[in-house]
């Protein structure tokens, strides 16, 4: 059974990685959040997320990095910062 602290303990070398590479900060995070996400969604919670990139939020003014849609309901945003 995947734990909550595996998962973290995944993003948290994912990251790591990713983030002393060459590239964007913020950019470098986009995979480990995703997997994150979906992980703790699917192993711990029995639902499916799908994370779209560059969603805009309800009024369209803000375009978030991603908008999380939760058994088919997109269900709110995600912004990353570096």
């Amino acid at each position: 059974m995947v734990e909550l602290a595996d998962l973290v303990e995944q993003y948290g070398a994912l990251a790591k990685d990713l983030l002393n590479g060459p590239g964007e900060p913020e950019a470098a995070l986009s995979q480990p959040v995703t997997e994150l996400i979906t992980g703790i969604s699917s192993d711990l919670l029995s639902l499916k997320t799908v994370m779209h990139k560059e969603v805009r939020e309800d009024s369209g003014t803000v375009r978030p990095d991603y908008g999380a849609r939760v058994n088919g309901l997109m269900t709110g945003h995600i912004e990353l910062k570096k």
